[in-house]
């Protein structure tokens, strides 16, 4: 049976408090502060707001979605305004996704500002020197099977005497042909 023949129920307001994912030692790997979604007068848009903990260092996540009964629909793009922040990360992610359930016609522009690389090699548990910070914005669209990156821009620089700008596109991001990216 696919997702047509199956009647899912609509969830219009849900909120979770103190949850807290540990490891086998006890230590708490994710803590789940806060997390909302409400569908304001049951017709949008959704409200997302959260807040915690990952690996001890905070985040935070607001955004503004299209009303929940919207997603199921397929009779328009399903619009999304999403900003998490994490550590010194503010990402955001703005535009539509077309059909949710089968991951297709994404129109997504995400950015991320002032990142410092020092705090995302930590995330990552990368070791290497920071090279300093990072802007970055591109539109991710297309579908999972067929997506591309365009209006791609990442500038790292350290401090005004060194910086590294990149700009470009990538047609077809699951085998790289076509791309166009100039350094």
């Amino acid at each position: 049976a696919g997702w047509s023949e199956i009647d899912l129920p609509v969830l219009e307001s849900v909120s979770l408090k103190n949850i807290r994912v540990t490891d086998a030692g006890n230590q708490i790997l994710y803590q789940l502060n806060r997390f909302a979604l409400d569908d304001i007068q049951d017709s949008g848009p959704l409200i997302l707001a959260g807040t915690g903990f990952v690996n001890g260092t905070e985040f935070q996540i607001e955004g503004r979605l299209g009303a929940v009964i919207d997603i199921f629909k397929h009779d328009r793009p399903f619009p999304l305004e999403i900003d998490l922040n994490y550590a010194d990360l503010k990402l955001s992610v703005s535009g539509t996704v077309a059909d949710y359930e089968e991951i297709e016609g994404l129109n997504l522009k995400i950015a991320a500002q002032k990142l410092d690389l020092t705090q995302l090699f930590k995330i990552l548990q990368v070791k290497l020197p920071s090279p300093g910070h990072m802007n970055f914005s591109a539109m991710l669209s297309g579908d999972l099977e067929a997506l591309r990156v365009s209006d791609l821009k990442l500038t790292i620089s350290k401090d005004q005497a060194v910086q590294i700008s990149v700009q470009g596109a990538i047609p077809n991001l699951t085998n790289g042909e076509g791309t166009d990216i100039l350094i």
